[in-house]
């Protein structure tokens, strides 16, 4: 019993994770939480014109009201989770189900972020496109060289 529930709990700290490299990213207006190693904007970096910038700020207002609400429930059911833990004794299966209530919930940020990433896609060009998308994977695995641009990417076996 005990080892079923060590992948829920590292599923949902992975998960976790990921949607906050990928909404922290974006959300360049009102963010908390400023990368220190981040010394431009995203407007900046993707060399945004002026009508662009102001569409993909309109786009971030939106997303943010969003995202402040689902990591309200996030935050919402950890407090639960810890609850559960402190109990005497602990209901596996009451801890089990809010493990799973969690992971729906980062899962729902996780959309949100995409959805958020391509409703600024579709404002850039393919340029423009292309460095939104490696900033992405920078931000979600700083290191790995994801994406086209490092030969993790490439088609065909070229």
């Amino acid at each position: 019993m005990k080892m079923r529930s060590t992948p829920a709990i590292l599923l949902a700290i992975v998960l976790g994770v990921v949607a906050y490299a990928i909404t922290g990213y974006f959300a360049r207006v009102g963010h908390q939480h400023p990368r220190p190693l981040e010394e431009e904007s995203l407007a900046a970096r993707l060399q945004l014109t002026e009508e662009q910038s102001r569409r993909v700020d309109q786009i971030n207002v939106e997303f943010q009201r969003q995202r402040e609400e689902i990591r309200e429930r996030r935050r919402e059911h950890l407090r639960e989770l810890m609850e559960l833990l402190r109990e005497n004794p602990p209901s596996r299966q009451r801890i089990d189900e809010k493990i799973d209530e969690t992971s729906s919930v980062l899962a729902e940020m996780q959309r949100l972020a995409v959805d958020h990433m391509l409703d600024i896609s579709v404002e850039l060009d393919e340029g423009q496109r292309e460095r939104l998308f490696e900033l992405t994977g920078e931000a979600m695995c700083p290191g790995a060289m994801m994406g086209r641009g490092h030969g993790g990417g490439q088609r065909g076996g070229q």
